[in-house]
């Protein structure tokens, strides 16, 4: 199979926006190659505030990313992991052996396509777009009372898990108004497509079909069929958040807002909500 035709996709958009049910249906396409959450390219985007001037001129890839180098590894290619660099020192080098695995994946698995998702990836696409060639984006966004409620849901069912990534209404809202935003930076870009959790569960086929369009891939009935099977594969068994993915597609959307937070932080939220323009996306929340 020519390189050339690997098609390289990545999902973005703030967590707990439905990209994991998302992902489970583009990945049961029968051309597509997916795989869990990589977070490969975190830390590494040329405005995160750990990077100096230097290291970002240079392209020199951050501490942090040894860690996520060595479990990518693990993940795609455990039974070869001598034969990769132990030190991958530049940018350019570590993203071309991001590139050189998952090609590699979709070639023994005979796919012409494969679909990362890590969410916070939207806030390297400066990163990913300078290094990987052709790249394609799906963002997935969702309503954002829903999708703040959602995220502060994740510390209550599990306080602690994340530190204070989740712990209370402030941090969630700023978390969820930093992603949105890094989103909203793309639109108008012809590699970038925007979908909404909305339209995902209630135009399941339609939705589908626009997404196979972007991605020059015919609509199969099976991707709706399948997902569950591809669901499982993609969520860790300790990551129970993610499991609503392989349940029948619904719309989730509820009281968790109200029941969650109290009215004057209901009342805050709302107003940063407001402070945003959400027109530009162009899909029903």
């Amino acid at each position: 199979m020519d390189k050339q035709l690997i098609t390289r996709i990545f999902m973005v958009g703030p967590p707990r926006s439905g990209s994991t049910l998302l992902q489970s249906l583009i990945g049961s396409h029968s051309q597509v190659c997916t795989l869990p959450e990589t977070h490969y390219f975190m830390n590494m985007q040329d405005d995160h505030p750990g990077r100096n001037w230097l290291t970002t001129r240079l392209g020199i890839k951050g501490k942090s990313q040894l860690e996520k180098y060595k479990g990518f590894i693990e993940m795609v290619d455990p039974q070869h992991a001598m034969r990769w660099p132990k030190y991958p020192i530049f940018v350019r080098k570590y993203c071309s052996l991001f590139i050189q695995a998952f090609d590699r994946q979709a070639r023994e698995q005979g796919k012409t396509a494969w679909l990362e998702k890590t969410n916070t990836h939207v806030l390297s696409i400066n990163t990913i777009e300078r290094f990987i060639p052709n790249c394609l984006f799906i963002h997935i966004v969702r309503d954002p009372a829903d999708n703040i409620a959602s995220l502060r849901d994740l510390d209550i069912q599990a306080p602690g898990k994340w530190g204070d990534t989740f712990a209370n209404a402030e941090n969630c809202t700023s978390l969820w108004l930093r992603d949105i935003n890094a989103s909203l930076k793309q639109v108008g870009k012809r590699n970038h497509k925007f979908v909404s959790y909305r339209q995902v569960v209630e135009s399941t086929q339609d939705t589908l079909e626009r997404i196979c369009e972007f991605l020059c891939l015919p609509f199969e009935p099976e991707m709706i069929k399948n997902h569950h099977d591809v669901a499982d594969k993609i969520t860790p068994s300790d990551q129970n958040w993610r499991r609503g993915a392989m349940d029948p597609i619904q719309n989730r959307a509820g009281t968790k807002f109200q029941t969650i937070f109290t009215q004057e932080e209901q009342n805050w939220i709302l107003k940063k909500i407001k402070e945003v323009d959400l027109t530009p996306l162009g899909v029903p929340l």
